[in-house]
């Protein structure tokens, strides 16, 4: 992992210690390096930056994607990536001495770059099938292509879930993703397949686990990606393009960019709580029940 640039503050690094205890080792190196990427070329803390450096980092790193230097989804995850702790650092102003001006500027970006030509390489359906079919007699990868194929799930996010983030109200399933604050709305067909998945698993404290009972990490995921998509025939996608998948089935479906964003984890959302019950704020249940595509628990 790399050294803060130059140009952070204390501040921005006491943020960074805190946001990072939640992050797997390899996310955080990633979440590191393009975070102080932008602070070198600001030239300037992130705390002091404005939505004009935001611009011009934008058209910069969008020029490099139109010349062939970067790819689209590169682009994406740096954006998200410095949108993500923006966002938490803009959260909690005065605990980080931030600026009363400082904002997540990078927010509309994510916006625009969510877009159904802009999701690259999406799995068509007959090879999610087909993974879900080898994946049937093995009810944890099942349930996890579901979570990233169906609800745009990343491979971190299905790895700190535990049993006790899967909640229900009235208004239907719902996941809390702690490490975000956010509430993420679950399809019934999705939900069928997570109780079913509850009623067959071991009692350990993470939803997913190994051999020895313990947390999964970004490198299960994707070995289990690696001998799913051979035991197919089909090409080696990741957890990352399950994922797009998601998004391009609710574009198709007629979904907006900011119920696609906010069921993909690019908005700011937070729950509130009040008595136990979650209020759930954003739009994802709606966008949600706009896809018609339905995914039945494995077939044992």
């Amino acid at each position: 992992m790399r050294k803060p640039s130059e140009y952070a503050s204390w501040q921005t690094n006491n943020a960074w210690l805190d946001f990072s205890k939640k992050l797997e080792a390899i996310s955080r190196s990633s979440y590191c390096g393009d975070i102080n990427e932008y602070i070198d070329f600001c030239k300037k803390d992130l705390l002091q930056t404005k939505k004009g450096e935001a611009d011009r980092y934008y058209e910069y790193l969008l020029s490099k994607v139109r010349d062939g230097k970067m790819k689209a989804t590169t682009m994406g995850k740096k954006i998200r990536e410095i949108h993500k702790f923006s966002e938490y650092v803009a959260r909690d102003k005065a605990k980080y001495q931030a600026p009363a001006g400082f904002e997540d500027f990078f927010y509309e970006y994510l916006i625009r770059l969510v877009s159904a030509d802009q999701l690259v390489s999406p799995v068509p359906m007959e090879h999610l099938d087909a993974l879900l079919k080898v994946a049937e007699s093995n009810p944890m990868y099942y349930t996890m292509l579901v979570l990233f194929g169906r609800m745009g799930l990343s491979s971190t996010e299905v790895c700190a879930l535990k049993p006790n983030d899967l909640v229900a109200d009235p208004n239907g399933v719902f996941i809390i993703l702690k490490e975000s604050d956010e509430l993420r709305y679950v399809p019934e067909d999705v939900a069928a397949v997570l109780e079913h998945y509850l009623s067959i698993r071991k009692d350990c404290e993470y939803l997913f686990y190994n051999r020895s009972q313990s947390k999964l990490n970004v490198q299960y995921c994707h070995l289990m990606m690696k001998k799913l998509t051979k035991a197919a025939g089909v090409p080696g996608y990741s957890a990352r393009d399950l994922r797009n998948t998601c998004g391009s089935i609710m574009f198709a479906y007629g979904a907006k960019p900011e119920q696609v964003a906010g069921q993909l984890g690019i908005t700011q959302m937070h729950i509130k709580r009040y008595d136990n019950v979650l209020y759930n704020e954003n739009l994802s249940k709606a966008a949600n029940d706009l896809v018609k595509i339905k995914i039945e628990p494995p077939v044992v």
